[in-house]
């Protein structure tokens, strides 16, 4: 069906006895005066219209106008979709399905690569990973707005809003796809550059060639990039419209899309390409590591939907922007590259781990290097029976029942003993009595032993009372002496039967101390309560 716009010229005439004349339109009968007042035309495409209002007229659409106010009833609007889905909107459809699968794929690729698992730094940051994935959601985005789109293309009777966001969103994924495949190659150079640093951070020079290449080469690109947007994107989009007869195409719609901005947007996309086949190479040349197949075929499908452009912008037959354009190339050369993209990244973001754990993994395998390197392993296990010599550092904090205490000792203090696995006693039976610190003496307290400092036979306490001066002395100066000045102890010495030896006035210091507290069976006098108790050194842990 012909949808031009050229005025219908011969159907006026006179009807016999009337002064005015009749124009008859898909077999209604119109005032010619009343149209003309309200500028009403009547279109080869079975439209009456004047500017303002559209009502169709063909076929069982048949207004009918009110005279002489110019209203109509039974009128349907010309932008109301009424024909049945052709074949562009049917596969429209199918490819915009594909691209809302491809958004749902994106999004669990941003999950996935986008979580850091690693101490956040001021170099390495999760959103340098994100960008390549929102890029990807964004063109998802716009094909699936491009295509759903095209559905009204074909209902439409006359080409109106849908043909223009058709071609708006299928314009606006050319600099999207270019950031995104951008984004896609800057993040693999990225993860190589990071993981050569984490396993050795001077091996690559921070001021030379690469460092600057990596800082300008961003910035030339999206300088490009964002011409291209500016160059195709912000226009007026109503030349799309015009495409409802041969002679407005003619006119509006071929010239608009020809011009020189679209042909200077598709050659900028050009130099957008060029920038990332450059990374591409040089990161290869530099890291020595094979470009991935993926990004190969990713960067070959990107400069046939470049190519395509370029076509469109200089022949008018193959552009996009066309309503009677083929669906093959429409659709093959417009749309299928951009889909390929989406899921040939998709599918890598699939396939491979996420960066830190990639990088987790490294340097757990470097970990083992070097405790191979350092023979710290159980080498000679087999060969000698005996366990592997390790650093103190390597067997303590791995042994369940070493006590906190011992944990940061040296292989040298004369505290440290090994723990044998096989029994289960704790770290006080293996407490050394020499120790000075107390808490050996203290445990053996707790479980009832007795201590060797204090450990004496009864004869020793009987043999001692006497040394002690009594309370009857007349002096009392001798008496207040003997009540509060400490007299020395030395230290207990140990036989090696564990019984303590003691000498001087050190028995009698344990003497009074046992019968003071109930240990022998002679009675104590009142003179002796009323002396305090003797001293005896022990540890700050017995208070």
């Amino acid at each position: 069906m012909s949808r031009g716009t050229e005025p219908l010229a011969g159907d006026m005439h006179l009807e016999p006895g009337s002064s005015n004349p009749i124009v008859v339109i898909n077999g209604v009968s119109y005032n010619a005066t009343t149209l003309t007042f309200w500028n009403y035309t009547a279109y080869a495409n079975g439209t009456l219209s004047n500017g303002s209002n559209c009502f169709l007229a063909f076929d069982t659409y048949k207004p009918i106008l009110l005279s002489p106010n110019g209203t109509f009833i039974n009128a349907t609007s010309c932008y109301q979709p009424i024909h049945a889905i052709g074949p562009r909107g049917i596969t429209g459809l199918a490819f915009g399905s594909l691209f809302a699968v491809s958004v749902l794929l994106s999004t669990i690729n941003l999950r996935k690569h986008g979580r850091a698992y690693l101490p956040r730094g001021k170099r390495w940051r999760p959103i340098g990973r994100r960008w390549s994935w929102y890029w990807t959601i964004i063109v998802a985005a716009c094909g699936l707005l491009s295509c759903f789109t095209a559905i009204d293309v074909d209902r439409d009777h006359v080409v109106n809003t849908p043909m223009v966001l058709q071609c708006f969103f299928l314009t606006l994924m050319v600099p999207a796809l270019l950031a995104c495949v951008w984004e896609s190659v800057r993040s693999w150079s990225s993860a190589q550059h990071r993981r050569l640093h984490d396993a050795d951070a001077f091996s690559l020079a921070p001021d030379d060639f690469r460092a600057r290449v990596g800082f300008y080469l961003p910035l030339i690109f999206y300088a490009f990039d964002w011409l291209v947007f500016f160059l195709a994107a912000p226009r007026s989009w109503s030349f799309v419209q015009k495409q409802r007869s041969l002679s407005q195409t003619l006119e509006s719609a071929k010239p608009t899309a020809l011009d020189a901005r679209f042909k200077a947007a598709s050659v900028l996309a050009i130099v957008c390409l060029g920038c990332i086949v450059f990374r591409l190479n040089f990161s290869s040349r530099i890291y020595h590591l094979r470009i991935p197949h993926t990004i190969h075929l990713v960067a070959s499908l990107l400069a046939v939907r470049i190519a395509y452009g370029i076509i469109g912008s200089f022949v008018w037959i193959l552009s996009p922007y066309r309503l009677e354009v083929s669906i093959g190339w429409l659709y093959g050369l417009g749309y299928a590259p951009t889909l390929l993209v989406l899921f040939l990244l998709n599918l890598r973001g699939y396939q491979e781990e996420n960066e830190d754990i990639l990088l987790i993994a490294a340097r757990a395998q470097r970990g083992d290097g070097l405790e191979d390197d350092s023979h710290l392993t159980h080498q000679g296990d087999r060969d000698q029976g005996r366990q592997g010599k390790h650093p103190s550092w390597w067997l303590k904090p791995r042994n369940p029942t070493l006590s906190p205490t011992n944990v940061f000792k040296t292989s040298g203090s004369k505290l440290r003993h090994d723990v044998d696995d096989s029994t289960s006693r704790g770290y006080f039976d293996h407490g050394d009595p020499s120790d000075e610190s107390g808490q050996y003496w203290w445990q053996r307290r707790k479980q009832g032993e007795e201590d060797a400092r204090l450990r004496r036979s009864k004869s020793s306490a009987v043999h001692a009372r006497p040394r002690w001066p009594s309370a009857d002395y007349d002096n009392d100066h001798a008496s207040t002496s003997s009540r509060w000045t400490e007299r020395e102890a030395p230290t207990p010495l140990h036989t090696d039967d564990g019984d303590s030896v003691e000498t001087g006035s050190n028995k009698s210091v344990h003497s009074i101390y046992d019968r003071s507290r109930g240990k022998t069976s002679e009675p104590s006098s009142s003179t002796l309560s009323l002396q305090s108790r003797p001293q005896v050194v022990r540890s700050m842990l017995d208070v």
